[in-house]
């Protein structure tokens, strides 16, 4: 062992992390772990700052007379991450967080954010805007909407009831004759509070 005398240098030793640089936009990846492995591949990338998942199912094992629920990866051997820093695969090979990366060719996989939401089992941006748009545009009871098809087509109308599919409603004709109907929900448009009929 050498010894080292006052003002003599010392060659430190550099470890690298997992991470290396900022990444201008965060990126998914689909990474590979060993076999039942997959929750601890992501609790270690949570504690290190990474955002990891993998998906999960309920279990039951019953053992000695005693059902235990667990938490069950739906694919083994897979977990997601996303990564705001450069990764160093070697890194986390070496200290077997995981056992590779899935690639295409000798190129990372990049999932976008619509992928891992449906990975996720969520909906889409586009589902939830369209999701958001209908149900702006579904008429319930106590609003007023507009008939767009049939013999009383452009018709402002009270609308009742809405259920299954179906609108009820009510309106008064010109001639003061009051008068009530039923139609399909998407043959009734909404009108907004400013709206004059």
């Amino acid at each position: 062992m050498r010894h080292y005398r006052i003002g003599e240098t010392y060659p430190l030793e550099t470890r690298r992390g997992i991470l290396g640089q900022p990444l201008a936009n965060p990126v998914w990846h689909p990474l590979k772990v060993r076999p039942l492995k997959e929750l601890a591949a992501v609790g270690i990338l949570k504690r290190l700052g990474v955002n990891a998942f993998v998906p999960t199912e309920d279990r039951t094992r019953t053992a000695h007379g005693r059902r235990t629920r667990y938490q069950h990866p739906t694919i083994t051997q897979i977990i997601y991450a996303r990564f705001a820093h450069v990764p160093h695969w070697d890194v986390m090979r070496a200290r077997q967080i995981i056992t590779g990366v899935y690639c295409v060719g000798s190129s990372p996989i990049i999932l976008t954010p619509d992928a891992i939401r449906i990975i996720r089992g969520l909906p889409t941006r586009d589902e939830e805007r369209r999701a958001a748009l209908e149900e702006l545009r579904r008429v319930n009871a106590g609003d007023r909407g507009v008939l767009i098809t049939g013999p009383f087509a452009g018709l402002a109308v009270d609308v009742t009831r809405s259920a299954d599919g179906r609108v009820w409603w009510q309106a008064v004709l010109a001639t003061g004759l009051p008068i009530t109907g039923e139609v399909a929900r998407g043959d009734v448009d909404k009108l907004g509070d400013d709206a004059n009929p």
